[in-house]
């Protein structure tokens, strides 16, 4: 079975290959980190299309799906989670099968090798990931005391709670099934393997911080990257990317198990949420150190070769630099001072 995360004849991993690149070679590999930013580009754009045509629908139907009470939520729930999360879905679905057609990518072969996909292997995997995510939620906490503290906060979208059953419904499928597939697919199936062709810890590590960046704010964006760069590290190991995308609905689904307990006082639904999020970091630690023991935690080789071909070639893109301007803008305009 070919490794769909392996690179491509041309690239490095050659023995024949000169360290330097030549100036064929860099013309190459430019075009690799090109087309994975026009990728991204792409995306932000059909997305606001998709976006636009949703509003012109409600608009025409006298809904307004951003209309906010006085504190700020939103009324409209149903509406204004179709509104934000499909419009997203929508675009990935979309640039997901372009970019499979453009590039000449197979998506099935990304689901095609089994033969290291283990339960215990798949388990390990998420765990690991959902250790990861309480490691960040802590880290976000002191990010949020230290903005407070000096008059800041991130802007971030609130919606109604407690939500309506339609909402829920529509939350659990968009953030538990959706995001995680059609996500997955696309930055680490599309901008992931195209990566690849170049260096794979490079495609690792630059998947994992575009996926960071492209959540729009600084809780998300470590969060991101945290996860990206489990979620792309168990892909290219196992080569598949079904490993990413358990992980993912792992990560983005566990936090429902605390709605469970949502009619408690408030400080027992602190309680609740503390201990499990220490258990969830002792479950990822626990399985970090099986995963190295059974496994071995081995990243690809990054050597002198790679260094030349990553990032002195990719600061010559004009598209990359276009996306990197564009979502560290999007970032730094979430932050506010308090209210």
């Amino acid at each position: 079975m070919d490794n769909y995360y392996s690179m491509y004849p041309g690239y490095p991993g050659q023995p024949y290959a000169d360290i330097r690149p030549n100036k064929y070679e860099k013309r190459r590999i430019k075009r690799v980190y090109s087309g994975a930013a026009w990728v991204l580009i792409a995306s932000e754009l059909v997305t606001l299309i998709f976006a636009l045509i949703i509003t012109g629908i409600y608009e025409a139907n006298g809904i307004d799906p951003a209309a906010t009470n006085e504190e700020g939520q939103y009324l409209n729930t149903v509406s204004f989670m179709f509104y934000g999360y499909m419009s997203v879905t929508f675009s990935n679905i979309l640039i997901i099968l372009l970019s499979s057609i453009i590039f000449k990518k197979n998506l099935t072969d990304l689901f095609r090798d089994t033969s290291k996909l283990t339960p215990g292997r798949l388990t390990l995997t998420a765990l690991i990931a959902l250790g990861t995510a309480q490691v960040v939620y802590f880290l976000d906490s002191l990010i949020y005391l230290g903005l407070d503290s000096i008059g800041y906060m991130v802007d971030v979208p609130d919606v109604t709670d407690p939500m309506s059953g339609g909402a829920v419904v529509m939350d659990v499928l968009t953030t538990v099934v959706f995001a995680p597939i059609f996500e997955e697919l696309l930055y680490r199936g599309i901008i992931m393997r195209r990566l690849c062709r170049v260096s794979r810890s490079f495609a690792i590590f630059t998947s994992a911080l575009i996926f960071g960046l492209i959540h729009g704010n600084i809780y998300q964006f470590i969060l991101g990257f945290a996860a990206g760069v489990v979620f792309a590290y168990a892909d290219i190991r196992m080569n598949s990317i079904i490993p990413s995308i358990i992980a993912h609905m792992a990560i983005n689904g566990h936090s429902y198990i605390y709605e469970l307990f949502g009619g408690l006082p408030e400080e027992q639904q602190e309680m609740v949420q503390s201990f499990g999020m220490g258990m969830f970091f002792i479950a990822g630690v626990i399985a970090l150190v099986i995963a190295g023991v059974k496994y071995g935690i081995r990243f690809p080789e990054y050597d002198e070769y790679h260094k030349k071909r990553t990032l002195p070639i990719l600061v010559a893109s004009v598209p990359a630099w276009v996306c990197m301007c564009y979502f560290i803008f999007s970032i730094a305009i979430t932050f506010v001072p308090v209210k």
